[in-house]
């Protein structure tokens, strides 16, 4: 019983930790007229992860603290 439970606990550490290794980052792009850009390709540098900006020029990707986007 004691080695379920200590089994439990490492695999719930190890979900937490993938967790918190990236997290929702937003934003908006916009022209040098202010005016937001749709359509524009944003993606984290070094990868194929990506996305596109909506008519309002937002964006929404999930990446880890320190990571370069691309636009």
């Amino acid at each position: 019983m004691r080695k379920l439970i200590t089994l439990l606990s490492v695999l719930m550490m190890y979900s937490i930790v993938a967790m918190a290794q990236s997290k929702p980052i937003t934003g908006k792009i916009t022209g040098s007229d202010g005016q937001p850009i749709e359509g524009a390709s944003v993606r984290i540098q070094g990868t194929k992860v990506g996305t596109v900006t909506n008519a309002k020029g937002e964006f929404k990707l999930n990446a880890k603290d320190g990571t370069t986007l691309l636009v």
